[in-house]
């Protein structure tokens, strides 16, 4: 499984998906992270649609967030992957709750008023 977390210099979960600098992306088996990797997006990108984090994403199962706008959501959902929400801004902290099974999944969160 690949998690990706959007950031600004790889150590913050970045406040707004659609303005990050790039994504931490992390490959998990049997609870273990077994590989990292920092995936940038080029200048253009950070000021462009939705669209062009397409590449960074695509081989991601879910996305780790904070902060993230409706728009942020609906791009996420159209690319199928599993959106979890974080209070913790710390990415290591984040990655301990997520490896802990303590983070709320966006199937689970319920819309009404």
């Amino acid at each position: 499984m690949k998690i990706a977390i959007p950031t600004d210099d790889g150590l913050i979960v970045a406040q707004q998906f659609s303005s990050a600098r790039g994504f931490l992306v992390l490959t998990i088996q049997l609870g273990e992270i077994v590989q990292q990797e920092m995936r940038w997006n080029s200048s253009h990108d950070i000021f462009t649609a939705n669209n062009a984090y397409y590449s960074n994403l695509m081989d991601c199962d879910s996305v780790i967030v904070h902060g993230r706008g409706s728009n942020s959501r609906i791009y996420l959902q159209s690319l199928q992957k599993e959106i979890i929400d974080t209070d913790e801004t710390i990415i290591t902290k984040a990655l301990i709750k997520y490896l802990n099974n303590s983070m709320l999944k966006e199937t689970n969160v319920c819309c009404c008023p």
